[in-house]
């Protein structure tokens, strides 16, 4: 044993370091986590994105951090920028679901926004087929707007006729469905 010592006191040693390196690694992920989500539930300016976005990165609520950070940069009149944050989610995070959806919400309207119908329309269709359940009547309201915009009376009718095919009780699929409806009323 008094050989072999100096070798399993090495070997101990190297263990234990590892061992507590990694458990300083894990709590500092799970802390940067927790501050990362504490920092969008204070995000409230423009002022407060690009310090946010530099410091989050990596965290599991970086994705939520842009979104929040598009919507923003949207109501700040900055659509290029607003744009940049909703296509960064897409490219990286398409396969969430939910934060996708918002990003690519986010993106149409502000497509809209500047006045590219065509390519809003394409987020909204997008949207529309494989977007989370609670944006369905949204991302139809959206195209039929974008359908009338384009000049696609046709296809409007038929977006919009789809929403009042679609039975829903909550509040905002009631919305939609008046909304269409007077549409509807409209093109008709």
């Amino acid at each position: 044993i008094k050989k072999y010592w100096p070798h399993t006191a090495t070997v101990i040693v190297v263990i234990t370091a590892a061992i507590v390196g990694i458990s300083l690694h894990l709590q500092t992920r799970a802390n940067m986590s927790s501050m990362a989500w504490v920092r969008l539930s204070e995000m409230e300016a423009v002022e407060d994105c690009e310090t946010v976005l530099s410091d989050c990165q990596g965290t599991d609520a970086y994705p939520w951090i842009l979104v929040s950070a598009g919507r923003l940069y949207a109501e700040d009149g900055n659509l290029g920028q607003a744009a940049s944050c909703f296509k960064n989610v897409l490219e990286r995070y398409g396969h969430m679901q939910f934060v996708s959806g918002q990003a690519r919400y986010g993106l149409g309207v502000v497509l809209v926004n500047q006045g590219k119908d065509g390519e809003a329309l394409e987020q909204f269709k997008e949207l529309n087929k494989s977007g989370p359940a609670y944006l369905q009547k949204e991302s139809l309201w959206n195209m039929g707007r974008c359908y009338e915009a384009l000049g696609q009376k046709e296809q409007a009718v038929a977006a919009y006729e789809k929403i009042m095919a679609q039975s829903g009780e909550e509040v905002i699929a009631s919305f939609y469905e008046e909304m269409a409806s007077r549409r509807l009323t409209a093109l008709r």
